[in-house]
């Protein structure tokens, strides 16, 4: 069994924030976490909310300067896997990365790949797609496949995820409070393509005129919701089993697709 925790945190310029995250920490200790998973680049304000001006460079500078010195934070979480993503400059690209976090390796695993540019999420605008293969990774011990916030409707990666036994979906995210049930109808639905659980968490509260969604969630490789924050219970623990998920593979409606693919 793996017990991960999905979370509910306000933005980063919030007075809240730092109380929150040391209530965070403390909740994945006391409930054993073996992962937890934050929001989409949750160390720094939501840059995308507006489209960037002339001093672009600075400001994801600055971003990529506040989620470096949260590292020395993340140390709080002891012997949990983290799981977020940061601000980076690769190669001389701006690009959102997926990170994991153990208590002695922090390493880039996924570029997000589909990105939106309208109001409040001018992405394309700020910073590159990834361009590059969508990689299982081992996380806590269960084989994992990331997906940063819309990388979650990318339905042909998924299946690729599910054909190499992927059994858990990360989907750190900032989505909008409007479009919550969509995404938790989207959770629902990759998830049981996938035959895998699929754990999101998400900013909450609200900023530069974007209102955030809260709600993170866990769902089970049959769509079912196992775990959901919200505001009250900004924190949500649950025990996942890879064996669920590694059956759920030749299950309806996985086992047809796999055959159509062959």
């Amino acid at each position: 069994m793996v017990t991960i925790t999905v979370c509910e945190l306000p933005d980063f310029e919030a007075q809240s924030f730092e109380t929150q995250f040391d209530a965070l920490v403390e909740h994945t200790r006391s409930h054993d976490s073996d992962i937890v998973v934050l929001p989409e680049m949750p160390f720094s304000p939501w840059l995308a909310a507006s489209k960037p001006s002339d001093s672009v460079d600075t400001a994801w500078a600055d971003a990529e300067i506040t989620h470096e010195q949260w590292q020395d934070k993340l140390d709080a979480f002891e012997t949990t896997t983290v799981v977020y993503s940061r601000p980076a400059t690769r190669d001389g690209r701006r690009v959102n990365e997926g990170v994991i976090r153990t208590h002695d390796q922090t390493r880039g695993v996924h570029l997000k790949h589909y990105l939106p540019d309208e109001p409040g999420f001018w992405e394309a605008t700020w910073y590159e797609a990834g361009g590059q293969e969508f990689e299982p990774v081992a996380c806590a011990g269960i084989k994992s496949g990331l997906l940063v916030c819309t990388d979650l409707w990318a339905s042909n990666e998924i299946r690729e995820y599910a054909q190499a036994d992927v059994g858990l979906l990360i989907n750190p995210r900032v989505t909008e409070r409007r479009t919550t049930e969509k995404w938790l109808a989207g959770s629902q639905t990759m998830g049981v393509l996938a035959g895998a659980y699929l754990a999101s968490s998400n900013r909450a509260g609200a900023a530069d005129g974007v209102t955030f969604g809260g709600n993170g969630w866990v769902i089970s490789p049959d769509g079912s919701v196992l775990a959901r924050t919200d505001s009250d219970h900004p924190f949500a623990t649950t025990e996942i089993d890879p064996d669920i998920a590694e059956s759920a593979k030749s299950t309806y409606p996985r086992d047809a697709l796999g055959r159509a693919g062959e």
